[in-house]
């Protein structure tokens, strides 16, 4: 028991769970169940050590990332802090992969959001990580969870501090060339009822350079060089009650989302030995409102219950650009494109929970979703010899989308000693229709499927952990992705949607040992993933010069890989953090016609350390390199990127941060396509460093950034702090 006492008093809280129930956070044991069993008895059911809410938790279905000892999240985006979590990858447009593959789903609070509605890249990079308590990150969920997002799962848990009466967290940060950041989070009690709520506000701009060099084997036949600036802005509120009247709970939330933005480029397109220059200028905007009434029910065994939630969102969208193409130097045309969008989501969730004695649970439940979606697209032209606008027939569309999905699910779970088994099994039925109103093309679609899940866990010792684990999941095809309308953004590249695409599946297979010791920790994992019908972008020549990019279905996709996460405090307040993967990927096109099959090795690494010289000073380094990794038609290159921060806490709950972002000014995206008569090679970058000043201030009790402290909590993997 050394061991435990050690970490303990260092502040350490880390978790193992067999299965558990999807939405529910393991507990630390209270100080007379402490006295009545054993580590090794605790290691049976759940191994917990006390302290500080724990950087890290394992459970049975996910990892959870806490921010309490993250000096970035008080100045960055959500995405810069998902950019540094093992098995995760965010982009230089914000897209966020898990494990390579893009089709993730994410939640914020368990569910689908309006803070989220639209561009979910965009709103990634404009929310302020400083609303959020923790991350959790599922690559097998089980049956509770809908069966949409064949990577798995991420989940955004906002703060609340229900544990306080009154509590709460200011922050403003002032960075370069005109950034700006700021938020306030807080709570308070009012007898039966609890509020908590929060604001956030960013403003960012970046410069952008990219080239695209094609040829078709042989020769050149096109480049582009373009440069542009881009602003943008963004708000985001909630606001929630809960009132607890003993045996029942009753909540209600409601949430909004603004962001602007806008974007000025000059390109310069060669092609047939002829330049034409362009010049352009782009505006969107979104707005997102929605609401949630949540009921809970508990019988007289307190671990029965029954949940009902209904949930409802808007989201009203906008883009708008204007082109000038030049030759010569001399006006050619103009081009002018209008785009609004307007989509709605309806939720029901039901569920019930039954125990089955001390150590067995029983889930049942019911899940309703209904959303829509309306695209109005005007494009416009004029020649400088014309007076008045003509319409571009290629680009005007009007496309609605309108897809519903029933889903019920069971859900059991037991333990037998220090062997834990969880079992799952979700139905679901979605139907789909699309129209392009433009044309008349409509689609109809239903697919029914059953998806199986299945957790195993394992308590070697009190300090060493198995798990096994099997699910099936499933992705379905968004707007984009399905809207047959072509559009482009620039003169040799054109993008079109799918109406026909199916479902992808994916079975998904893992296995982990963790190892936790009195100074480091250890987690492997193998994973084994099969996709049928897989998504991937197809690019296929139009023109000599213009290239359309669409959506097609594989026949399959593989990928097999091993991750490690190795944590470990390498002296008193200095701790160092490590993850990596080595993967294999194969794609098999089948008879699509859309090209050869293509395999490979992917990896990365990530690392860093957090430091701790005196009690109110802390500094944070990460650093991220992920090597060659394979997509359906080529590759893209090596990456690096990094991030630093500093904190200095003064004595009245004041703080001071120092953070940059880009650290190797290496925030670059280079991508290779390689298939039987195209070879492109392309680049983006956003060149220049991101720095942060900002003040924190707490009251009431509330938690900002803790100090690292003793024991294995690096931050990066299992056991460390992120």
């Amino acid at each position: 028991m050394g061991w435990f006492r050690q970490l303990c008093c260092g502040g350490l809280a880390l978790t193992f769970a067999v299965p558990a129930l999807a939405e529910e956070t393991a507990k630390a044991p209270t100080k007379s169940e402490s006295k009545k069993e054993t580590a090794k008895e605790q290691a049976k059911e759940t191994v917990t050590v006390a302290g500080t809410r724990p950087s890290v938790q394992v459970l049975a279905d996910r990892t959870v990332y806490s921010l309490d000892k993250n000096i970035q999240s008080s100045t960055s985006s959500i995405s810069d802090i998902l950019r540094n979590l093992p098995s995760l990858d965010v982009d230089i447009d914000g897209n966020v992969s898990l494990r390579g593959d893009q089709n993730v789903t994410i939640l914020i609070d368990g569910k689908k959001s309006p803070l989220l509605a639209g561009n979910k890249a965009d709103a990634l990079q404009q929310i302020p990580a400083s609303m959020i308590e923790r991350v959790e990150v599922i690559t097998n969920p089980s049956a509770e969870f809908r069966a949409e997002g064949s990577a798995g799962i991420i989940n955004i848990v906002l703060r609340k501090d229900r544990e306080l009466v009154s509590s709460g967290i200011v922050r403003v940060n002032v960075g370069d060339r005109g950034r700006l950041n700021a938020s306030a989070t807080g709570n308070v009690k009012l007898g039966p009822v609890h509020l908590n709520g929060g604001y956030g506000e960013r403003r960012d701009g970046r410069r952008s350079v990219s080239s695209v060099v094609r040829t078709d084997g042989t020769n050149t036949t096109s480049s582009q060089a373009m440069t542009g600036r881009s602003a943008y802005s963004g708000r985001w509120t909630y606001l929630a009650a809960t009132a607890d009247a003993g045996k029942d709970e009753f909540q209600l939330s409601g949430n909004y989302g603004a962001w602007a933005g806008h974007y000025g480029s000059t390109e310069n397109n060669i092609a047939a030995g002829s330049d034409m220059l362009r010049d352009g200028y782009s505006t969107w905007g979104s707005e997102n409102a929605g609401g949630e009434a949540g009921y809970r029910h508990k019988f007289a065994d307190k671990d029965e219950s029954f949940h009902l939630d209904l949930s409802h969102y808007i989201s009203w969208s906008r883009s708008g650009s204007d082109y000038t193409n030049l030759v010569g130097g001399t006006p050619d045309y103009w081009q002018r494109r209008r785009s609004r969008g307007h989509e709605t989501h309806t939720g029901l969730e039901a569920d019930y929970e039954l125990p089955l004695g001390e150590k067995g649970k029983f889930k049942t439940g019911y899940a309703l979703q209904i959303d829509t979606n309306l695209t109005d697209a005007l494009g416009l032209w004029r020649d400088p010899t014309l007076s008045d606008w003509a319409s571009d027939n290629g680009f005007t569309n009007l496309f609605a989308l309108d897809r519903s999905v029933h889903a019920g699910y069971l859900s059991y779970e037991q333990k037998f000693g220090a062997f834990g088994v969880k079992a799952g099994l979700r139905l679901e039925q979605d139907f789909l229709h699309t129209d392009l109103k433009t044309t008349g093309e409509v689609h109809d679609t239903k697919a029914l499927g059953l998806y199986p899940s299945l957790h195993l866990s394992y308590a070697l010792t009190d300090t060493n952990l198995v798990t096994l684990s099997y699910s099936r999941r499933l992705n379905r095809p968004q707007l984009d992705s399905l809207n047959p309308a072509r559009y482009s953004n620039d003169a040799f590249s054109v993008w079109a949607g799918n109406p026909l695409l199916q479902n992808e599946a994916v079975d998904a297979y893992e296995t982990s040992y963790h190892h936790i010791g009195e100074t480091s920790d250890v987690m492997v994992t193998g994973f084994y993933r099969a996709t049928y019908h897989g998504f991937a972008n197809v690019y296929r020549y139009l023109s000599s010069t213009v290239l359309l990019t669409t959506t097609d279905n594989l026949a399959h996709r593989m990928a097999s890989g091993v991750e490690a996460n190795v944590n470990a405090t390498l002296l008193p307040g200095l701790n160092l953090k490590s993850s990596g993967a080595l993967s294999y990927s194969e794609f098999n096109p089948g008879a699509q016609g859309i090209g050869t099959k293509q395999s490979g090795m992917n990896w990365n690494i990530k690392g860093g350390f957090e430091w701790q010289p005196l009690p109110e000073d802390s500094l944070q380094l990460n650093i991220n390199y992920a090597g060659k990794q394979r997509f359906s038609q080529g590759y893209t290159n090596p990456t690096l990127s990094g991030d630093l921060g500093l904190r200095h806490r003064f004595e009245g709950g004041f703080a001071a941060v120092v953070s940059v972002n880009n650290l190797f000014d290496s925030w670059d995206r280079g991508m290779v396509l390689d298939s039987p008569g195209l070879h492109q090679v392309s680049n983006r970058s956003n060149p220049g460093r991101v720095f942060y000043f900002g003040l924190v201030y707490t009251f009431g009790g509330a938690k900002d950034v803790e100090p690292a402290s003793g024991g294995a909590q690096g931050g990066m993997g299992p056991g460390g702090g992120q």
